[in-house]
Protein backbone atom coordinates (compact mmCIF):
# COMPACT_ATOMS: atom_id res chain seq x y z
CA UNK A 1 0.00 0.00 0.00
CA UNK A 2 1.63 3.91 -0.53
CA UNK A 3 2.16 5.21 2.14
CA UNK A 4 1.56 9.29 2.39
CA UNK A 5 4.74 11.61 2.20
CA UNK A 6 4.76 14.24 5.01
CA UNK A 7 8.37 14.63 4.85
CA UNK A 8 11.68 13.86 2.75
CA UNK A 9 15.07 13.45 3.30
CA UNK A 10 18.03 13.52 1.07
CA UNK A 11 22.01 11.99 0.92
CA UNK A 12 24.12 14.82 -0.75
CA UNK A 13 26.51 13.48 -2.76
CA UNK A 14 25.89 11.46 -6.00
CA UNK A 15 21.56 12.64 -5.19
CA UNK A 16 21.58 16.01 -4.62
CA UNK A 17 24.44 17.14 -5.92
CA UNK A 18 26.80 14.49 -9.16
CA UNK A 19 29.76 14.78 -6.84
CA UNK A 20 31.27 11.71 -8.74
CA UNK A 21 31.41 14.11 -11.67
CA UNK A 22 32.68 16.74 -10.01
CA UNK A 23 35.83 14.63 -8.29
CA UNK A 24 36.33 13.68 -11.77
CA UNK A 25 36.51 16.99 -13.43
CA UNK A 26 38.66 18.29 -10.49
CA UNK A 27 41.18 15.28 -11.28
CA UNK A 28 41.39 16.26 -15.26
CA UNK A 29 41.92 19.79 -14.18
CA UNK A 30 44.76 18.84 -11.27
CA UNK A 31 46.48 16.50 -13.65
CA UNK A 32 46.55 19.23 -16.56
CA UNK A 33 47.93 22.12 -14.37
CA UNK A 34 50.48 20.06 -12.56
CA UNK A 35 53.75 18.89 -14.11
CA UNK A 36 54.48 16.51 -11.22
CA UNK A 37 51.77 14.52 -12.30
CA UNK A 38 52.61 14.95 -16.10
CA UNK A 39 55.27 13.98 -15.73
CA UNK A 40 55.24 10.22 -15.05
CA UNK A 41 51.62 9.44 -15.50
CA UNK A 42 49.01 9.28 -18.49
CA UNK A 43 46.04 11.57 -17.86
CA UNK A 44 43.99 8.27 -17.78
CA UNK A 45 46.44 6.58 -15.22
CA UNK A 46 46.42 9.70 -13.12
CA UNK A 47 42.81 10.07 -12.86
CA UNK A 48 41.89 6.40 -12.39
CA UNK A 49 44.11 6.17 -9.38
CA UNK A 50 42.75 9.48 -7.45
CA UNK A 51 39.03 8.39 -8.57
CA UNK A 52 40.19 5.16 -6.48
CA UNK A 53 42.06 6.65 -3.50
CA UNK A 54 38.79 9.14 -3.10
CA UNK A 55 36.95 6.15 -2.15
CA UNK A 56 33.56 8.01 -3.27
CA UNK A 57 34.34 11.02 -1.11
CA UNK A 58 35.07 8.94 1.78
CA UNK A 59 38.35 8.93 2.38
CA UNK A 60 40.08 12.09 4.33
CA UNK A 61 41.15 15.06 2.16
CA UNK A 62 44.40 15.07 3.99
CA UNK A 63 44.35 11.38 3.60
CA UNK A 64 43.90 11.33 0.12
CA UNK A 65 46.43 14.16 -0.61
CA UNK A 66 49.50 12.57 1.54
CA UNK A 67 49.21 9.72 -0.87
CA UNK A 68 48.63 11.76 -3.96
CA UNK A 69 52.02 13.35 -2.41
CA UNK A 70 53.53 9.68 -2.22
CA UNK A 71 52.62 9.32 -5.50
CA UNK A 72 53.74 12.27 -7.50
CA UNK A 73 56.64 13.74 -4.93
CA UNK A 74 56.43 17.60 -5.98
CA UNK A 75 52.76 17.80 -7.02
CA UNK A 76 52.30 19.98 -4.15
CA UNK A 77 54.69 21.41 -1.30
CA UNK A 78 52.19 19.16 1.78
CA UNK A 79 48.99 18.15 2.69
CA UNK A 80 47.49 21.55 3.56
CA UNK A 81 48.39 23.16 0.20
CA UNK A 82 47.18 20.36 -1.32
CA UNK A 83 43.69 20.63 0.10
CA UNK A 84 43.54 24.25 0.15
CA UNK A 85 43.81 24.08 -3.75
CA UNK A 86 41.18 21.54 -3.26
CA UNK A 87 38.52 23.64 -0.91
CA UNK A 88 39.42 26.66 -3.85
CA UNK A 89 38.85 24.34 -7.40
CA UNK A 90 36.57 21.72 -6.40
CA UNK A 91 33.49 23.71 -5.11
CA UNK A 92 32.87 25.71 -8.17
CA UNK A 93 32.60 22.46 -10.36
CA UNK A 94 29.63 21.34 -8.32
CA UNK A 95 26.52 22.80 -9.58
CA UNK A 96 22.26 22.32 -8.43
CA UNK A 97 20.65 20.62 -11.55
CA UNK A 98 17.87 23.17 -12.39
CA UNK A 99 15.60 19.93 -12.23
CA UNK A 100 16.55 19.59 -8.56
CA UNK A 101 16.77 23.13 -7.44
CA UNK A 102 13.06 23.25 -8.86
CA UNK A 103 11.78 20.04 -7.10
CA UNK A 104 13.31 21.04 -3.69
CA UNK A 105 11.60 24.71 -4.13
CA UNK A 106 8.13 23.39 -4.69
CA UNK A 107 8.37 20.82 -1.81
CA UNK A 108 9.65 23.57 0.36
CA UNK A 109 6.76 25.98 -0.93
CA UNK A 110 4.22 22.59 -0.61
CA UNK A 111 5.45 23.51 3.50
CA UNK A 112 7.32 20.11 3.23
CA UNK A 113 10.05 19.70 5.85
CA UNK A 114 13.16 18.92 4.01
CA UNK A 115 16.58 17.59 5.50
CA UNK A 116 19.79 16.49 4.39
CA UNK A 117 21.57 13.43 5.97
CA UNK A 118 25.46 12.87 4.48
CA UNK A 119 28.43 10.71 5.57
CA UNK A 120 31.72 12.58 5.21
CA UNK A 121 34.32 15.35 6.82
CA UNK A 122 32.34 18.37 8.38
CA UNK A 123 34.17 20.52 6.22
CA UNK A 124 33.78 19.05 3.12
CA UNK A 125 30.50 18.89 2.78
CA UNK A 126 29.57 21.77 4.65
CA UNK A 127 31.34 23.80 2.03
CA UNK A 128 29.25 21.33 -0.70
CA UNK A 129 26.02 22.19 0.87
CA UNK A 130 26.68 26.08 1.04
CA UNK A 131 28.43 26.04 -2.51
CA UNK A 132 25.77 24.43 -4.11
CA UNK A 133 22.66 26.79 -2.67
CA UNK A 134 21.33 23.73 -0.99
CA UNK A 135 21.40 25.31 2.84
CA UNK A 136 18.59 27.63 1.49
CA UNK A 137 16.41 25.19 -0.36
CA UNK A 138 16.49 22.68 3.32
CA UNK A 139 15.65 22.85 6.93
CA UNK A 140 18.36 21.14 8.29
CA UNK A 141 21.80 19.52 7.30
CA UNK A 142 22.89 16.64 9.45
CA UNK A 143 26.92 15.66 8.63
CA UNK A 144 28.16 12.19 9.78
CA UNK A 145 31.55 14.20 10.80
CA UNK A 146 29.50 16.46 13.52
CA UNK A 147 28.01 13.26 15.35
CA UNK A 148 30.93 11.07 14.99
CA UNK A 149 28.16 8.39 13.61
CA UNK A 150 27.80 7.47 10.10
CA UNK A 151 24.64 5.96 8.01
CA UNK A 152 23.28 3.10 8.29
CA UNK A 153 23.48 3.66 11.82
CA UNK A 154 20.05 4.39 12.98
CA UNK A 155 21.69 7.42 15.60
CA UNK A 156 21.78 9.57 12.70
CA UNK A 157 18.43 9.03 10.93
CA UNK A 158 16.97 9.51 14.43
CA UNK A 159 19.04 12.77 15.19
CA UNK A 160 17.84 13.51 11.33
CA UNK A 161 13.64 12.88 12.03
CA UNK A 162 13.62 14.48 15.59
CA UNK A 163 15.36 17.67 14.20
CA UNK A 164 12.55 17.78 11.61
CA UNK A 165 10.23 17.38 14.48
CA UNK A 166 9.01 14.04 11.47
CA UNK A 167 7.28 11.05 11.64
CA UNK A 168 9.86 8.00 10.45
CA UNK A 169 7.24 6.15 8.32
CA UNK A 170 6.08 9.03 6.74
CA UNK A 171 9.74 10.32 5.52
CA UNK A 172 10.69 9.25 2.24
CA UNK A 173 14.88 9.19 2.80
CA UNK A 174 16.57 9.38 -0.90
CA UNK A 175 19.46 8.54 -1.71
CA UNK A 176 22.45 6.37 -3.80
CA UNK A 177 23.96 4.31 -1.56
CA UNK A 178 22.44 0.70 -1.08
CA UNK A 179 23.40 0.58 2.49
CA UNK A 180 23.90 3.72 3.92
CA UNK A 181 21.11 4.84 2.42
CA UNK A 182 18.65 2.50 1.84
CA UNK A 183 18.75 -0.36 4.33
CA UNK A 184 19.50 2.46 6.87
CA UNK A 185 16.05 3.96 5.82
CA UNK A 186 14.22 0.75 5.87
CA UNK A 187 15.53 -0.71 8.88
CA UNK A 188 13.92 2.94 10.73
CA UNK A 189 10.52 1.85 8.61
CA UNK A 190 11.04 4.93 6.05
CA UNK A 191 9.92 5.13 3.11
CA UNK A 192 12.97 4.57 0.43
CA UNK A 193 13.88 5.99 -2.73
CA UNK A 194 17.20 4.40 -4.18
CA UNK A 195 19.13 6.70 -7.47
CA UNK A 196 20.08 3.42 -9.49
CA UNK A 197 22.72 5.21 -11.42
CA UNK A 198 22.63 2.94 -14.00
CA UNK A 199 23.32 -0.04 -11.27
CA UNK A 200 20.86 -3.18 -10.48
CA UNK A 201 19.82 -3.54 -6.89
CA UNK A 202 22.61 -5.53 -4.88
CA UNK A 203 20.41 -7.55 -2.51
CA UNK A 204 17.86 -9.66 -3.32
CA UNK A 205 16.21 -8.68 -0.01
CA UNK A 206 14.89 -6.33 1.59
CA UNK A 207 14.51 -4.09 -2.06
CA UNK A 208 14.11 -0.43 -1.86
CA UNK A 209 10.28 0.82 -1.81
CA UNK A 210 11.21 2.64 -5.23
CA UNK A 211 13.94 2.55 -7.96
CA UNK A 212 14.15 6.15 -9.58
CA UNK A 213 16.97 7.51 -11.91
CA UNK A 214 16.84 10.94 -10.86
CA UNK A 215 16.54 12.32 -7.60
CA UNK A 216 13.85 15.09 -8.82
CA UNK A 217 11.93 11.60 -9.76
CA UNK A 218 10.74 11.75 -6.50
CA UNK A 219 7.98 14.59 -7.24
CA UNK A 220 5.88 11.19 -8.09
CA UNK A 221 6.02 9.17 -4.95
CA UNK A 222 5.18 12.71 -3.22
CA UNK A 223 2.62 13.87 -5.09
CA UNK A 224 1.70 10.79 -7.21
Amino acid sequence: MRRAVESLLFDLDNTLIDRTGAFYRFCIELYRSNDALRGTSTEAEAVALMVELDEDGLCDRHRLFEQVISKWPGAFRDEDEAVEFYMRRFLPLISLDPRTRCFLNDLKSRGFPLGIVTNGGSEAQWAKVRSSGLEQLVDHVIVSGDLGIQKPNPGIFEFALAKMKAKAESTLLVGDNPTADILGALGMGMVSAWIRLGRDWPFNHPRPDYIIDHVWEASEIVFG
